[in-house]
């Protein structure tokens, strides 16, 4: 019968699910980030480019990368956000977590994200998270990936 086989599968089939979805996630966020990092001669321009290293401008804040719809609904592949901007709900003022930071920014400023938020998966640090109770810090860098489909 087939249920032996597969109940004998099943931990190798999830683990390697969670090994695809990592790879997934690091693949978009390479392609992604190598279509936006300065090249060598914009390097020196008067433009504003989120990564760089000035940590005096980054230490307090996290960035939000955008892939597929939510892309498309944001109208932009990143934003910076100044983390001392965003209240805490939190009982310890200190520890914002990233449901403060999607409820009280990114929702507020971009309220059709809505629609598609309880579909997506959300990366802080290039790792899945399920609970959005996690701390974030300065430096952080939060995805939000919509389903992907295709054929």
């Amino acid at each position: 019968s087939n249920k032996p086989i597969y109940s004998q599968l099943r931990p190798q089939l999830k683990h390697q699910l969670a090994r695809t979805n990592k790879l997934v996630l690091r693949t978009l966020f390479l392609s992604m980030m190598s279509s936006s990092l300065p090249n060598e001669s914009t390097h020196n321009s008067s433009q504003n480019h989120s990564y760089n290293n000035n940590t005096k401008n980054t230490k307090n804040k996290v960035t939000v990368l955008f892939f597929a719809k939510s892309r498309e609904i944001t109208g932009t592949k990143s934003i910076e956000i100044d983390l001392s901007l965003i209240p805490s709900s939190s009982s310890s003022s200190s520890s914002l977590t990233l449901n403060d930071l999607v409820e009280e920014h990114i929702l507020k400023t971009y309220p059709a994200l809505q629609d598609i938020l309880a579909s997506c998966s959300i990366a802080l640090n290039q790792e899945y998270v399920e609970d959005l109770k996690v701390a974030v810090q300065g430096g952080d860098e939060i995805a939000i990936i919509p389903p992907i489909s295709g054929g």
